[in-house]
Parts: C-alpha cells; structure tokens; sequence
C-alpha cells in the first residue's frame, strides 16, 4: 500500500477524498501501517469487540462493507492492466478477506454472548432450586467425584466432599465437621480466565484439586478475619500479575448443607500481593503459624527478607481468636446474601480498592448480611 506525506495546505485540498491519516504517531510511518494492517487482520480483536459491544461491530463492519464497495467502482474506472489497477485490485482482495474475518468474528462473539447469557440463566435456575449436599458424595472416592464433575456426570446438587480436617487444625480451632465446596464454586476456582473474560475465574489446575485434601489439612498458615478463614496451601502458581504466590483455600466454618454441617470451601485462588498481605495481617494480629518451619520456608520462597521473615513469626498466633464451637452464621437463603458471599471470596472485587483497608471493605460487607 503506498503511503503519501502530506501538509496541512494538501489536507485542506483534499475535499472528496478519503484516507487514513496519522498524526503525530511518531516513529516510522511503515511500521504503523503494519501494525494497523496487522491488527486489521487479527479476528480475535475484533471478536472481542463484538462480545463488548455489538452495535458497535456491526458499523464497523458495515463502513468496511461500503468502503469496499467504492474501491470496486474505482476499479471499474481505470484500466485494470495498469500498475494502479492491479494495486487497486490487491486491494479489494486483502479487504474482501479482512470483511470475512471479521464476518466470522463477529458471529462467534454473538454466539459466545448466547452461550454466557444461557449458562448464566441455567445457574440462576439451578442455584435458586439446588439443594446442596453430601450425602452421596461422602460415599466416593474423593478422585471419582473430580472426574465425575469434570466429565459433567455428577448432578449439580452433589458438592465436592474434600474429607475430615486434619488433627493440627482441629487443634488450632477448625471445627470437626468436614470440609466441602459446591460445584458451582469449584468450576469458578477451575474455570480458565483466559479463554472466557465474561466468568469470574481463577485458572486452578486440575492437579491441584487432585491433592486439594493433603494441601489442605497440611497448611503452615491461616488468615483470621473473623468472617472467613484463608488458608495458604505450599503449591506455587503465578498471581494475577504474573508474581509468585500461593494458592489459598477460603473456608467457611460450619456451615448448613441439608441436615449437615461442614466448613465450606467457598473459593480456590492465586493469592494476588500475597507477600504484603501475609505482613499486613500478621501486623493486624490475624496470622495463624501452624507450622513454622514449613511457614519459614514459604515465606522466603515468596521473596521475603530472613530479618522480615522472624518479625512476622513473632507476630503470629497459634490458635484462631474464636473456638470452633463460637464460630455459627446464619443460613443465607437469599440471592442478596449469596451474592454478597461470592464477593467476600472473590479477589477480582478487591483491586478496585487495592488502597484501602481490605478489614474495612470485608466487615462492611458483612453488615449487609
């Protein structure tokens, strides 16, 4: 595609013509153009914009449509043997296959906002009516239920039995009862944040979950802050930001499952600034060590300094501040209070306020219940 240079007086003359025009880019104009054309062709961008807004996308395509549409009455103008028809004609075609790609973008946007809309309605209908449990479930293999629920054969209703808390839990105050996590909570923790931004999601391993009962009843660390209990497993993942973290485990005690109880595992993540907030809570009296060569060790695989490392053992605790027996929150039945549940445990909710007091954001929250 040729490119012409042109001043502000040329500009002022072009009346009737159309163009692209860049000003004040810097850099090689080339390279723009490249980038532009690049970007053109890239149907997941404009895929992406068909999710977002298609209304949008749907002009978009149309101006490329009637673009395209003059550039062939041009091309019937002039001699389509000559230099500037055959470069007119390159043209047409380049364009032509940009208009399929993005015809086809635009048709998988559409059909990925239906099948997220669809799905969304399916939960909606099923979480309103579902009675969670574990009766059946208590009775498998924990392996078997993974593989039941990721092959989609396990009936919604049937949460996850994760198995009895460990003896050092119990004697830190975890209550007894055991440990479970609703499917829908389980897909949010495995879902892959990458292939679907319109979920919330957490991108978990599968092979995580396949030691998610050992992890769990063997954690050096727990996060108290009254409402829920973090616990931060040893398996390294990459956060949010690319950093190195843990996964945690967000625990609620006691909790009434039919005619049962358990403490529910409500969400399974990459803790984001996980460094700062271990700090940040062992300043606020909120860590609990279990076991404090393995937390030691953990500590300075996160980067923290030795000196650091002492400072916030020192700081910990060893016990929950309320006795498992203490620990009781009324049943929520209502779409208000699951919905204010799921964001207690969501980090995705927090990093609008990454510069306030997370305490007072959580307890705040809570209030509403």
């Amino acid at each position: 595609m040729k490119i012409n240079q042109i001043t502000l007086t040329d500009l002022r003359r072009m009346n009737g013509k159309e163009g692209l025009i860049l000003q004040g880019c810097g850099g090689e104009i080339q390279e723009w153009m490249d980038g532009i054309n690049k970007m053109l062709k890239n149907s997941k961008i404009f895929e992406d914009i068909a999710q977002g807004n298609p209304t949008l996308a749907q002009k978009l395509k149309d101006k490329l449509k009637n673009f395209i549409a003059r550039l062939k009455q041009l091309l019937n103008k002039i001699n389509a043997l000559t230099h500037e028809g055959k470069l007119l004609e390159e043209c047409v075609t380049e364009f032509e296959n940009i208009q399929k790609l993005w015809d086809k973008a635009v048709t998988d946007g559409i059909k990925t906002v239906n099948a997220v809309e669809a799905e969304q309605k399916n939960n909606t209908a099923q979480n309103s009516d579902v009675k969670n449990s574990i009766r059946q479930t208590q009775n498998m293999s924990y392996l078997n239920q993974l593989q039941q629920i990721e092959n989609k054969k396990l009936n919604g209703s049937n949460s996850l039995y994760i198995g009895i808390p460990s003896a050092d839990l119990v004697k830190v105050g975890i209550s007894k009862n055991p440990f479970a996590m609703n499917q829908k909570d389980y897909r949010k923790s495995r879902r892959d944040s990458a292939k679907n931004k319109h979920y919330s999601s957490h991108s978990v391993p599968l092979k995580f979950f396949k030691i998610l009962p050992q992890k769990l009843n063997s954690v050096a660390m727990l996060i108290d802050n009254g409402i829920k209990i973090t616990a931060i497993t040893d398996f390294e993942m990459k956060d949010t930001k690319g950093n190195k973290s843990f996964v945690v485990v967000g625990l609620w005690q006691n909790q009434e499952m039919e005619s049962d109880k358990v403490n529910l595992v409500k969400s399974v993540y990459p803790l984001d600034d996980i460094s700062q907030r271990i700090i940040n809570n062992a300043e606020q009296n909120k860590l609990i060590v279990i076991n404090k060569n393995k937390a030691k060790n953990m500590l300075a695989t996160i980067g923290i300094q030795p000196s650091e490392v002492s400072r916030i053992l020192n700081l910990s605790n060893n016990s929950l501040s309320q006795g498992n027996e203490d620990v009781k929150y009324q049943s929520r039945n209502t779409d208000i209070d699951e919905n204010i549940e799921d964001l207690l445990f969501d980090e995705e909710f927090y990093k609008p306020f990454e510069n306030e007091d997370k305490t007072v954001i959580t307890e705040s929250l809570s209030e509403l219940q």
